[in-house]
């Protein structure tokens, strides 16, 4: 049911996708979306540490849009947003709920 090469696509064109390409720094990017965003870091994850999803949600600010900022405490790593979803969901209920007002 799954083609394995269009896993191989999507993750090179992740890989290759650069957002500053053509807006002088990904800040510069970040700061023009002026919507609403849920920004949720797990404490262990090394893949996307926590301090660099805090500069996400910073530089998302600067647009003036809603952000909010999560800390999920988790021993997995990366995988903790897939396994910590009892502390995870509540946040993105609640999110979800209130920006589709």
């Amino acid at each position: 049911r799954f083609d394995a090469n269009s896993y191989l696509v999507l993750n090179k064109a992740m890989d290759l996708h650069d957002m500053a390409r053509g807006r002088g720094s990904s800040g510069a990017a970040l700061s023009r979306f002026g919507g609403a965003a849920l920004v949720a870091s797990i404490s262990s994850d090394r893949l996307y540490p926590p301090r660099l999803q805090r500069d996400l949600a910073d530089d998302l600010r600067l647009g003036g849009g809603r952000v909010d900022d999560v800390m999920i405490e988790s021993p997995d790593g990366h995988d903790g947003f897939l396994l910590a979803t009892d502390a995870l969901g509540p946040h993105l209920s609640d999110f979800l709920g209130s920006v589709n007002r």
